[in-house]
């Protein structure tokens, strides 16, 4: 698998789990405007668009995330650095 590849599944993989544990109420995405939101984590910031479906699930458009994982700014492609910046309960 090359980088591209790798990225866009990561990607994926970060937004499902973003919109799984949000529709779970794990934790809340605070609305910013215009399909634009924000979850605050301790020790991660992830912004990204997305819309709601009918049952209030996140459908969360991939290539938009932006992380800020305990203060370095990232596109929010690396699945192990958003479950070791608190996406993730331990």
């Amino acid at each position: 698998m090359n980088h591209k590849d790798w990225d866009f599944v990561n990607r994926r993989l970060v937004a499902k789990m973003l919109s799984e544990m949000e529709y779970e109420q794990v934790f809340h995405a605070e609305s910013q405007g215009d399909d634009h939101y924000c979850i605050n984590l301790p020790g991660a910031q992830w912004r990204f668009i997305a819309e709601r479906g009918i049952w209030g699930w996140l459908w969360i458009d991939a290539q938009t995330l932006r992380a800020a994982l305990h203060g370095r700014t990232s596109t929010g492609a690396d699945a192990a650095d958003a479950a070791k910046a608190g996406a993730v309960n331990e």
